[in-house]
């Protein structure tokens, strides 16, 4: 039966697509901040200003380094700071499970990724190679 073959010859697949999941959140959060360079809410206080702009540029960075596997254990410490700080935001605050929940995934995948290592296919096996 399938459910019970070993599948894990095909881990390093596996874990590139980790990789580009939780990239693609960090991405997506990331560009979505860009806003927030030509207008400013109201009700934002300037030191938050600053820490949403430099997160605009943070995010997608680490994710293209998480994409390409190049220094991608210092973006998981970057990534996984980041998703602390907002988990003891939300929680501090009281909010229910369904507010950060993905907020603990990604901090857990970051976690995974940064134990595991980029990976087979990435440019940091490729460079460890040379």
């Amino acid at each position: 039966m399938f459910l019970f073959k070993n599948y894990s010859r095909h881990a390093d697949v596996a874990h590139f697509l980790l990789r580009l999941a939780v990239a693609a959140a960090f991405l997506n959060h990331g560009l979505q901040k860009w806003a927030l360079w030509q207008q400013v809410p109201p009700e934002m206080p300037g030191n938050m200003l600053m820490l949403m702009r430099m997160l605009s540029v943070a995010e997608p960075l680490a994710a293209l380094s998480l994409i390409l596997g190049l220094l991608m254990r210092l973006a998981n410490i970057g990534l996984m700071l980041v998703m602390i700080s907002a988990l003891y935001l939300k929680l501090s605050s009281g909010l229910p499970m369904n507010v950060w929940e993905i907020d603990m995934l990604l901090l857990t995948a970051n976690i995974v990724l940064f134990i595991e290592g980029a990976g087979r296919y990435s440019l940091d096996a490729k460079l460890k190679k040379s």
